[in-house]
């Protein structure tokens, strides 16, 4: 296989991993802003608590997926040589790292950010 042909499979897959990322995370972002927590970590030192099987059944299963695919992502721009970021992992990544006692509660985040996603998709278009 051709370098240039490795090239095009690479930011083929870069492409497919940023379009479903942006797709969790607005589902995920909608989910939560309906009530459904987890997604921003925020008790993720009470889950690790419990027994493994309840710890389990707690845990975010879009927030595992979206750090998991944020790796990825970051490696393959790394790897293709793209310099900027892609703009909806550091942003998640500070939302996720939110703690204080005025800190809002995860649906009210999730609300928060999925509006800072809306601005900027009407603003440039894109993200």
């Amino acid at each position: 296989m051709s370098r240039a042909t490795r090239r095009q499979k690479t930011e083929q897959r870069l492409r497919l991993l940023e379009a479903q990322f942006t797709e969790t995370l607005i589902a995920a972002l909608k989910d939560c802003a309906s009530g459904r927590r987890g997604i921003f970590g925020q008790n993720d030192k009470s889950i690790a608590c419990e027994p493994p099987s309840l710890r389990e059944i707690l845990k975010s299963k879009d927030a595992e997926f979206l750090l998991e695919q944020g790796e990825e992502i970051v490696r393959l721009r790394r790897d293709l040589g793209v310099e900027e970021e892609f703009p909806l992992l550091p942003r998640y990544l500070f939302y996720r790292q939110l703690r204080s006692s005025n800190t809002p509660g995860e649906p009210k985040l999730a609300l928060e950010f999925l509006t800072e996603i809306e601005i900027e998709l009407h603003v440039d278009g894109h993200l």
